[in-house]
């Protein structure tokens, strides 16, 4: 199964992945893609999605900046390749659960996303079939059918 809970924890994580680079997204609203109206953006009249503000950094100083109380902007890691960035160490930390595997699907791509919370996301659709793991803290995922594409 996924690896145990304690191997994700900030410690371990630390040791493991510190002088890896990362990409980190950035918000003073924690939110990381909204719909805007395109007048500042030089679009007038139009609906634009706007996306926050993106920086590398080493994985220790990203970890630093999720531990500061005294910030008000939000770090995000999100859609990051798991290879990529942080190599197979990680792909073999994520093992995915035998009912997966006995369906005989095989991962397009592992990404990997990381917050301290407070992080929401616009309702939107995924092209491909997702297989999701929340090792810490909660999330709340809505699911509409199909059949409500239209509608919303």
């Amino acid at each position: 199964h996924f690896a145990q809970r304690d191997e994700f924890g900030w410690e371990k994580m630390l040791q493991k992945f510190r002088g890896y680079i990362v990409e980190v997204m950035i918000s003073d609203t924690g939110r990381f893609d909204a719909p805007e109206m395109g007048d500042e953006w030089g679009y007038p009249g139009e609906e634009v999605l706007v996306r926050p503000a993106t920086t590398f950094m080493y994985f220790e100083d990203f970890l630093t900046l999720l531990e500061s109380p005294s910030l008000n902007e939000t770090f995000y890691i999100e859609y990051q390749s798991v290879k990529q960035f942080l190599g197979e160490e990680m792909e073999k930390m994520i093992k995915l659960p035998q009912e997966i595997l006995d369906l005989k699907l095989k991962p397009h791509s592992t990404s990997l996303w990381i917050s301290k919370g407070g992080t929401t996301s616009t309702l939107h659709y995924d092209d491909q079939e997702n297989f999701l793991c929340q090792v810490r803290g909660h999330k709340e995922v809505i699911l509409f059918p199909m059949s409500d594409y239209d509608n919303l």
